[in-house]
Order: C-alpha cells, then structure tokens, then sequence
C-alpha cells in the first residue's frame, strides 16, 4: 500500500511538473506576442524611421537581382517581409497585389518571402507580376533588417530613406498600414 501511494504521488509531481512547464512557454509566448503586436514593438522592429538603410541585394525568382538600399532604386520602394504558412500574410496578398498594380509605375514593390519553395512560388502567384518576391527560405534578409514577425512592411525613399513601417494584425489593420504607407511615397 505505500509503495503504491508513493508512485501515485511521483507521478502526481511529474504531471503537476509538466503541467507548469507548458503553462510557462505558453505564458511566455503570449508575452512576446503581445510585445511584437503592441505599439512599442512595431517602432523597435525594423529599421528607424527617418535613417537610411543598408544596401541588401538578391535574386528574385526570375533570376534578376532586386537591390534595396541607398542610390540603388529610381522610385521609392515598398518592402514586405512575408511567410509561407502565415494568415495574415495570406490575407494581405491580394491588397500587396492591388497597391503594386495601381502604384507600380511610381513606387517598386518588393516581398521578401521566408518558407518552403513550391508555397513561395504559390504566393508569388497571388501576388501577380508587379510584386518583385525574393525567396527567403531561412529568414535571413527579415533578420537583416531586424524584422522579428511578419507580415511587416517597410515604405522607403529613392535613397532608402525609411518613411515608414509596421505590421498589422488582421486585414482592416492592413489596409490602413497600406494606406499610410501610400500616403508617404505618393508624396515623396
């Protein structure tokens, strides 16, 4: 009988153990979330507004290079950080598409996007031949430009100058980013 109550009781620890161990990630989960989606994590993410940005240079996915950075662009360029497998980000493809083909000749838009292959090539389809997407499969120009989630954009000068950024958190969120975003390059 006490052998049997001291198991009874190990194993009670054990999942009372596992139990605090889950509801701390999960605490500290929703701490970072709740950070990254707030007003103060969508300034410190990203490069600043108002400083220019270092040179980046890759291949999209016809093979021509795409360079974002100082006196490498004619116009002024809207870059979105985006990832396979991502809802918001699948949710802001068709408004990404409509800003390129009404804005297309005045402002470059650029997706750099981070996932598998055949679900980068998918996105590039719904985004349509005026967004330039650069396949990012480990994330390594978001990080560049210290991007922590996505979606998240970033609207910059000729000389990349950053005029504006942020991520948004549901589509309605999105189209008010897209239109600020509008706002500071049709301006420029």
């Amino acid at each position: 009988m006490t052998g049997t109550l001291f198991w009874a009781s190990y194993a009670a620890l054990w999942v009372i153990t596992l139990a605090l161990a889950i509801s701390t990630v999960l605490a500290y989960r929703f701490m970072a979330e709740a950070f990254v989606r707030g007003p103060r994590g969508r300034r410190e993410q990203g490069p600043e507004i108002g400083r220019t940005i270092n040179a980046v240079s890759a291949p999209d996915l016809s093979g021509r290079e795409v360079r974002f950075g100082p006196a490498v662009s004619n116009c002024p360029q809207l870059v979105c950080f985006l990832a396979a497998g991502c809802k918001p980000c699948a949710l802001l493809l068709p408004e990404l598409r409509a800003f390129s083909e009404a804005h297309g000749q005045l402002i470059e838009t650029i997706a750099f996007c981070d996932g598998k292959a055949e679900r980068i090539l998918e996105m590039a389809e719904q985004l349509g031949s005026h967004v330039r997407v650069v396949p990012d499969p480990q994330g390594q120009w978001r990080q560049a430009v210290q991007v922590v989630s996505v979606p998240f954009a970033i609207a910059a000068t000729q000389d990349a100058v950053v005029r504006g950024k942020g991520k948004a958190r549901d589509l309605a969120a999105l189209e008010v980013e897209l239109t600020r975003f509008r706002g500071h390059l049709l301006s420029l």
